[in-house]
C-alpha cells in the first residue's frame, strides 16, 4: 500500500511541474502581446479581457507559485523578471503590499493589463509566502 502511494505521488509531481513550466511559457508569450492596457492600439481578447487567457494563466501561476514552497528566483526563472518590485515604505508597497503578512521583505509585481491590474508575489528570506491580485477596481 505504501509503495502504491509513493508511486502515485511520483506520477503526480512531474505532471504538476510540467504544468507549471507550460503555464509559465504561455505567460511569457502572452506577456509580449500588446493589448489595449499595455500600449497597444486595439483590444486583444486574450490579454485584455477579464477571464481572458492571460488572466487565467496568471491566476493559476499565482496559485501554484504562491503556495509557500517556491523561491523568488524560481518565480523569476519561470515568469521572467518582474515588471516591478517593491519594498516596505515605497509607494507601490503602500498600494499593493497590504495584507502580505508580517516579515515580508519584498513583493514582485507582474502586470496583467499594463500597470492597471497586476499579480503580486510576497517573499521573505527568498521564499514566496503568498500571492494576490491588485485590481484598479473600475
Amino acid at each position: 500500500m505504501r509503495a502504491l502511494l509513493l508511486v502515485a505521488i511520483l506520477l503526480v509531481l512531474p505532471a504538476r511541474a510540467e504544468d507549471l513550466v507550460t503555464l509559465a511559457r504561455e505567460y511569457r508569450q502572452l506577456r509580449e502581446v500588446r493589448g489595449w492596457f499595455s500600449g497597444g492600439d486595439r483590444w486583444v481578447e486574450a490579454v485584455d479581457s477579464w477571464d481572458g487567457r492571460k488572466h487565467r494563466v496568471m491566476g493559476r501561476l499565482g496559485e501554484l507559485l504562491g503556495d509557500g514552497r517556491h523561491r523568488a528566483v524560481e518565480v523569476e526563472e519561470l515568469m521572467g523578471p518582474p515588471d516591478k518590485a517593491a519594498a516596505p515604505g515605497s509607494n507601490l508597497w503602500a498600494m499593493a503590499g497590504g495584507g502580505c503578512g508580517e516579515g515580508t521583505q519584498r513583493i514582485l509585481v507582474y502586470h496583467w493589463r499594463g500597470g492597471h491590474d497586476f499579480l503580486c508575489f510576497w517573499y521573505r528570506d527568498g521564499l514566496i509566502t503568498g500571492s494576490h491580485w491588485w485590481m484598479a477596481g473600475e
